[in-house]
């Protein structure tokens, strides 16, 4: 994407359900990928420098009560150069994991060392990330003025993606490939059934074509398999074009506090309140009790088969395939989310710039 320069235009065409938004970059942006002419943003751009700051893992560690034909994992906290609410985490290994937050947090963990990189659009308040590769990453959040931020990187370095002035929250991130990459949220003001999606040129704004809501995470295994869910017991499928009421949660959702994720073509796990778990497989619901009466609001697999969910009072579960394991107050602070590159390398973030990562 940075071996392309563009000019910044803003069009709306309406056309199959589709806004487009047509965002590109300044041809005069320097090589750091600062917008030349914002004098606001210029302070703050990132450059290709980070601060590195050294893996400290404390020494004292939490185990989770494990399930019989489970091996008990640890979590040892970690120390990160920051005390804000961190939201969002995304990686391709075990050795290139972001972490997105608060006040303009950028994290990068490298196998020895975390970075914190200066964000290139000030304090924005990030709310999460995701990346198609390691020089394809995407952040997204919302300035102080109320508008959504995005910023992506590539490899090198971050740089703000000009907008034009959006008032949209950004819940979450996620997509399937380098040109299908999806932003769901709301405005701040009232409800909403449009989300964001870039086709790998630009940033499109589609409807829905569902009641006004606010939609809260976004998951999938292809662009011919992607679910939405929202405040309300809506669940949205696109596959070309949005299909309502392709499911419907069992419960109504009434808290912001939702994750989903998708662990295989029409299969997929969201959070409740409780310790509960709605589990969708080819259009059956399962309610799984996962030993828990917290809430849980993230949630990440990976192998098919091992899974966590995180949230309230320090709480996180464990899937094996075969049983549930529970940590509760593994740390005071609320966690936000959860990714894991095997089942043996998981970290979890949250409140108060809290980092813990597996041990076994």
């Amino acid at each position: 994407m940075r071996s392309s320069i563009f000019v910044a235009s803003w069009w709306i065409a309406v056309a199959s359900c589709t806004v487009d938004v047509t965002l590109a970059r300044d041809p005069a942006a320097d090589a750091h990928g600062q917008d030349v002419g914002d004098d606001a943003d210029a302070s703050s751009s990132a450059d290709s420098a980070e601060t590195s700051v050294p893996d400290a893992e404390l020494p004292d560690a939490a185990t989770s009560d494990a399930g019989a034909d489970a091996a008990p994992q640890q979590w040892l906290r970690v120390f990160v150069p920051t005390n804000a609410d961190l939201r969002g985490i995304w990686g391709t290994s075990s050795r290139d994991v972001w972490v997105v937050g608060d006040r303009g947090t950028l994290l990068h963990w490298t196998g020895t060392a975390w970075f914190s990189s200066p964000s290139p659009a000030g304090a924005v308040s990030y709310r999460d990330i995701w990346g198609s590769a390691a020089n394809d990453v995407w952040a997204v959040g919302v300035d102080l003025s109320g508008l959504l931020s995005v910023a992506h990187y590539d490899g090198r370095s971050w740089f703000r993606w000009p907008l034009p002035p959006l008032r949209y929250a950004p819940r979450a991130i996620f997509g399937t490939a380098r040109d299908d990459v999806w932003i769901v949220g709301g405005p701040f003001e009232y409800a909403s059934d449009s989300v964001l999606r870039w086709d790998g040129a630009r940033w499109n704004i589609v409807r829905t074509g569902g009641r006004a809501t606010r939609y809260l995470d976004v998951g999938g295994t292809s662009p011919n398999d992607l679910w939405i869910v929202a405040l309300d017991d809506t669940l949205l499928r696109w596959r070309g074009a949005f299909e309502l009421d392709a499911a419907t949660l069992p419960v109504a959702v009434v808290s912001f506090e939702l994750g989903l994720f998708a662990s295989g073509p029409e299969e997929f796990w969201v959070t409740a309140d409780a310790g509960i778990l709605h589990r969708y497989m080819r259009g059956t619901w399962t309610s799984v009790d996962t030993g828990t009466r917290n809430t849980l609001r993230n949630v990440w697999g990976v192998d098919g088969r091992t899974l966590w969910a995180v949230g309230n009072r320090g709480t996180i579960v464990r899937f094996d395939g075969a049983s549930w394991s529970v940590a509760e107050e593994v740390t005071p602070r609320t966690l936000l989310s959860v990714w894991a590159s095997s089942a043996s390398d998981a970290w979890v973030i949250g409140e108060g710039g809290t980092v813990l990562h597996s041990v076994r």
